[in-house]
């Protein structure tokens, strides 16, 4: 038992803790420098697993604010005076972990065939007194084989641009092999067999984080209870190198970083002011708008709906800014056909043969190019920009996966502007006839029918529940419905919707509506995924299931041609004539954002905190709030 005058004098200790600890009177303490942020698509989990962390903007922020990448994203958008240009330059080199890269032709050893050849060198230096989140206990630096460890073990090697041996993957025993060297501690070699385009560096420099092997690899195995071999099964402890580090996640409901005061990068980008960013999760868009309008979060991680503004404009602390918008929408055709000994496209795993068969119109009505045209001039796109979206303001009409009115915009293009007679003198010049049907279809002349098959057209269509894509989809039908093409129209949840999308080959669907945000040039090119070889660059992407060995050979040249602007010019000519996607519309961002705390946001492409502009948790300046 403890004595009278211990627990008087352990009582007097409190007392006096608790005295120093809090404010004096009249002092109050002084506000968390809080971001606060909106979202409604939270992350399956925060495990190192990119791939999935990528499907969200959450994820991406988390994986380039709590870890880094080699260079940043450029700002595209208007330049703030002082910037350095370098910051606007979309081809640029803008150094974060990475300081710079040299590109030599060198014979190296190569690691599958075990003898020397040339090959192309990009040899990067890193920048050097970058801490790992942990290092007041593990005292480590970023280094080299920090680099080489990510590649190997963490990153997906499915771009042609990342330093895989795919040689050895296409024509050996299809293993994955990475061909990266740690020359030293702060020195790596990025190698490939085939050169690659030297106008911009390697996408995988900004895309992809790096990881720390002292806790991912197999020393952390016995230190860190929920260590597994596979890197990208577990979180690993978030522990990363970037502005802010992770501190509490709650799944469904919110994240929260606080910043990390040793940061390399303030003499970079200068002090950064926000100290911790807490990031709540809605269920709706409803929800969240009646948060944002009671001051309760400074901004959303996307969009809010046109409707919203009239109310905005009467508080007096709410900036509202039309911007253009990240997300292209798209009709696509599911080209996948099977009937007895055809398959449109045979892939073998087991012997590693590929078995292209032709177009089949009896097997796949949608593989004839006049009918996918005929589609594409039955419906009305400009309407659903006007009804849907709420006018030109916040929409516009594209043709291509490249921006309208950006560099790398291939001029020219047909837009498939709404001609019914268009698509009328399409099909009956193939020889598809209509039914008779009484009040049904264009001009009541009944269904179509199709000449091969001799039974009227009938197509699934999908989307998924979100609005935009759900009223599209809906004024599709409605518009085929009219032309006299049968729909059979279904929504799922974006979940459900997503999970299939990227399998044609089971999913049964004829066509769907979808989304995809491209971003900026040269960034942008991995969006030729979602059309190229499904069973090569496309597999697990193209949800059409379209085989074109004329794109094909474009989109190798888009990696590895001197100016890969070509390549792109060539890639839109084909998608849009052969059209496996009928491009809809660019929908534009309503960003709105509370100046009373904070002020300096930076509004660019897709709003003020996006996958793509992250640059807000550098520049915000602090004005007050509690």
């Amino acid at each position: 038992m403890k004595s009278k005058k211990l627990l008087i004098s352990l009582g007097l200790a409190v007392v006096l803790v608790v005295a120093f600890a809090l404010p004096s009177c009249g002092e109050p303490a002084e506000p968390v420098k809080r971001l606060n942020v909106g979202t409604q698509t939270d992350v399956p989990n925060l495990n190192m697993d990119e791939e999935e962390l990528e499907h969200s903007n959450l994820g991406c922020i988390y994986k380039n604010m709590v870890y880094e990448t080699l260079t940043a994203y450029a700002k595209v958008g208007d330049k703030v005076a002082g910037e350095p240009d370098l910051w606007y330059d979309t081809n640029g080199f803008i150094p974060t972990l990475a300081t710079g890269f040299d590109v030599t032709w060198e014979s190296r050893y190569h690691p599958v065939n075990e003898a020397p050849q040339m090959a192309q060198v990009w040899t990067v230096t890193l920048r050097e007194g970058v801490k790992w989140h942990d290092f007041a206990t593990s005292g480590e630096y970023l280094d080299a084989y920090d680099v080489e460890f990510t590649c190997k073990n963490v990153l997906s090697e499915w771009s042609p641009d990342k330093p895989v041996c795919f040689e050895e993957y296409w024509y050996g025993d299809g293993d994955i092999v990475w061909w990266v060297n740690a020359t030293d501690t702060h020195t790596i070699e990025y190698i490939y067999e085939n050169n690659i385009t030297q106008a911009h560096h390697p996408s995988v420099w900004a895309w992809d984080c790096i990881v720390p092997e002292h806790i991912f690899g197999p020393d952390g195995n016995g230190t860190y209870a929920d260590w597994n071999e596979d890197p990208l099964a577990w979180h690993g402890e978030h522990i990363g190198t970037g502005p802010y580090k992770f501190a509490e996640y709650k799944p469904g409901q919110y994240h929260k970083w606080v910043r990390n005061d040793d940061w390399w990068g303030e003499s970079l980008y200068g002090p950064i002011e926000i100290e911790e960013i807490y990031i709540k999760i809605f269920p709706t868009l409803d929800s969240l708008t009646a948060a944002f309008e009671a001051g309760e979060i400074d901004t959303y991680m996307s969009s809010f709906s046109y409707s919203s503004i009239t109310k905005f404009d009467t508080i007096p602390d709410i900036k509202v800014e039309v911007v253009p918008g990240v997300a292209v929408y798209y009709l696509g055709f599911n080209f996948w056909a099977e009937s007895g000994n055809y398959s449109y496209y045979y892939f073998d795993h087991d012997e590693w043969i590929y078995d292209y068969q032709g177009l089949n119109y009896t097997v796949n009505p949608l593989h004839d190019k006049a009918l996918r045209k005929a589609i594409a001039y039955a419906i009305d796109t400009q309407k659903i920009v006007d009804v849907v979206l709420g006018g030109a303001t916040y929409a516009q009409l594209t043709d291509s996966w490249i921006y309208p009115g950006t560099p790398g915009h291939k001029a020219g293009l047909e837009m498939y502007a709404q001609n019914v007679t268009k698509a009328a003198q399409l099909l009956t010049g193939e020889g598809y006839y209509q039914d008779g049907t009484p009040a049904v279809g264009y001009l009541d002349g009944g269904y179509w029918v199709s000449p091969y098959t001799d039974e009227k057209l009938l197509f699934k269509l999908r989307t998924s529940t979100d609005l935009t894509e759900f009223d599209t989809g809906q004024s599709i039908m409605a518009d085929l419905v009219d032309f006299g093409i049968d729909i059979d129209f279904l929504s799922m949840d974006s979940t459900t919707f997503l999970e299939k999308l990227y399998e044609p080959w089971s999913n049964g669907w004829d066509m769907m509506v979808g989304e995809e945000e491209p971003s900026a040039d040269p960034v942008a090119d991995w969006i030729w995924m979602l059309v190229a070889d499904p069973w090569m660059w496309g597999w697990d992407w193209c949800p059409t299931y379209w085989y074109d060995e004329d794109f094909n050979t474009e989109y190798m040249g888009l990696y590895t041609a001197v100016d890969p602007q070509v390549a792109r010019d060539a890639m839109q000519v084909i998608a849009n004539e052969e059209m496996p996607m009928y491009m809809l519309y660019q929908q534009h961002v309503v960003s709105a954002y509370w100046t009373d705390r904070w002020t300096n946001w930076y509004n660019e492409l897709g709003g003020p905190l996006y996958w793509y502009n992250q640059w807000n948790m550098y520049g915000l300046h602090w004005v007050g709030g509690d």
